[in-house]
């Protein structure tokens, strides 16, 4: 039991998270990266499409991660 708790449920726990909350919240993260990339390698062939859109995606989960952070803290 003591592995299984490390293995699956102490993280999520230590942020609050249930494990279910925990997978769903990362698979968000995880999709919003790779909608970041992608648009980057689109835009790496054609220039003047998606010119902003990875940078943009990066920086909105920066701000979100930012915003967790301070509330924690308060």
């Amino acid at each position: 039991m003591q592995m299984f708790y490390k293995a699956f449920l102490r993280h999520p726990a230590s942020v609050g998270k249930s494990y279910a909350g925990h997978l769903w919240g990362a698979w968000r993260y995880g999709w919003q990266l790779q909608k970041a990339a992608c648009s980057a390698f689109v835009h790496g062939l054609l220039p003047a499409v998606c010119e902003t859109t990875a940078s943009d995606a990066v920086e909105n989960l920066y701000k979100k991660g930012q915003a967790k952070d301070a509330q924690k803290n308060t």
